[in-house]
């Protein structure tokens, strides 16, 4: 391990200074619930386009694509090109219906659908679900300061731990917006530059080709079923996102909304791929260092002094604005769908803190799992969060936006339980050709099916 040197240091620390200072400032805005949830509804095309693509360019779409690229060549790819075709999807062609609606969690929209008990099944299944990702934003933390200080897993992850929840402290989703727009600048910026050179330096890749395995360079290295199978789950799971519902309400009206999901949409896939040969040239360079590291062991070996230090920086701050929007939208789905309910009289200074008690309960269970020995696969549970968030949610919130009243509420609780269940049989039981994820919406699909056919046929007895 190189470690950081002095001046490397010293950038990190500004680094983190500035953003905390944005975080700060931007806290002092937030007077109600939804300037923390949902930025008050203010958002311009800009503040949408950081927020949407902000929202990825974190521990997955940076340190966990250089990850999978490092041991799987292209395959690094798949979870950028979800994210584009999720954002371009529900900008284009769910944005205005959903805002219509005026439910600011996909739980309310099945709640107002199928009745309470299938927005109970919904919530607490969502919540495991949104949960999952949390791990992968925690391992990109550890990946990265572990990079820089000789610290043990522990130390890391209580280092994450806390910086994530200082941000979610300060500015919630609004200081996240302004976060998200320096860092999304510095880490596009920096993953850009970075590939060219490499680019240039293999001459376009050749030399590369010549020391990796012929498979890296295939278009599904890991087979098409299993690329593919990504590139669905991370689509779906990311279109039923509580935080990609909280960055359409925050636009300040549908153009604004339609305008920065399709640029923020459009920024993925190029800083995926210029992760994944960031991934591949440090697997050709370093063979020897864990594939967790491969970002930011490339920034400390190549790039020198204040700058690489704000590029770390940067890179840590993203980890955590991924983190904080992982914790808003549970903390969001809870308050909406339970504290409120429970507490119908509760004021927004009890919400607020509510939501803050869970986040932090959230913390301290993730870094107890990270410790306890679990794998340290970035992308392993980003994909399985998105496919659990997917077979949970998905199919439910379509139907109760483009087909409300046809379809009975059993179908709607039927898949939002076996549909998950499958996904999780197909990963953990079978030895499946394809993705699990496909097994997944194929069960919700098969049920949801059923029931439009079995709502048509009752509409048609009652005429």
């Amino acid at each position: 391990m190189l470690g950081a040197d002095s001046m490397q240091l010293v950038g990190i620390l500004v680094g983190i200074a500035v953003f905390a200072a944005i975080g700060i400032l931007s806290g002092l805005k937030i007077k109600t619930k939804a300037d923390y949830y949902i930025a008050g509804q203010s958002f311009g095309v800009v503040s949408v386009a950081s927020s949407t693509a902000g929202m990825f360019i974190g521990g997955g779409c940076v340190i966990g694509t250089a990850q999978l690229a490092f041991t799987d060549g292209f395959s690094g790819v798949a979870f950028s090109i979800g994210c584009c075709i999720a954002i371009l999807s529900m900008g284009l062609g769910f944005s205005r219906r959903i805002r219509s609606g005026g439910r600011q969690t996909i739980q309310e929209m099945i709640n107002d659908e199928f009745g309470r008990t299938a927005c109970a099944l919904a919530t607490l299944l969502g919540v495991l679900a949104f949960y999952v990702n949390n791990i992968s934003q925690f391992l990109s933390g550890i990946s990265l300061i572990g990079s820089v200080f000789p610290l043990s897993t522990f130390h890391a992850s209580l280092i994450t731990g806390a910086i994530i929840l200082v941000c979610v402290f300060m500015g919630g989703f609004w200081g996240l917006s302004y976060i998200n727009t320096l860092k999304s600048i510095i880490l596009i910026a920096t993953s850009v530059i970075a590939a060219g050179t490499i680019y240039a330096m293999s001459q376009g890749l050749d030399e590369l080709a010549a020391v990796l395995p012929e498979r890296f360079f295939n278009a599904f290295p890991r087979g098409a079923g299993t690329d593919l199978g990504n590139i669905f789950s991370a689509a779906l799971g990311i279109m039923s996102t509580q935080s990609t519902i909280q960055a359409v309400y925050a636009a300040k009206s549908d153009n604004a909304c339609r305008a920065g999901f399709t640029i923020g949409a459009l920024v993925l896939p190029v800083v995926g791929i210029c992760c994944t040969i960031i991934g591949m040239y440090m697997r050709a360079v370093a063979p020897e260092i864990s594939s967790l590291q491969a970002f930011p062991m490339f920034i400390i070996m190549h790039t020198h002094g204040f700058v690489s230090g704000i590029i770390l920086a940067t890179t840590l701050v993203a980890v955590a604005s991924a983190g904080v929007s992982v914790m808003l939208g549970i903390a969001s789905i809870l308050v909406n769908n339970i504290y409120i309910k429970v507490k119908p009289d509760a004021g927004t200074r009890s919400q607020l803190l509510f939501s803050r008690l869970v986040i932090v309960a959230l913390l301290i269970l993730t870094t107890v799992i990270i410790n306890s020995g679990a794998s340290d696969a970035i992308m392993q549970y980003n994909f399985l969060s998105m496919g659990l968030r997917f077979s949970v949610l998905f199919l439910p919130m379509c139907a109760s936006l483009f087909l409300p009243g046809r379809i009975p509420a059993a179908y709607a609780m039927a898949s939002t339980v076996l549909s998950p269940l499958a996904l999780l049989a197909g990963n953990y039981l079978f030895e499946l050709p394809f993705d699990s994820s496909f097994l997944g919406l194929a069960v919700s699909a098969v049920i949801m099916g059923a029931g439009l056919i079995a709502g048509n046929r009752r509409r048609a007895a009652l005429r």
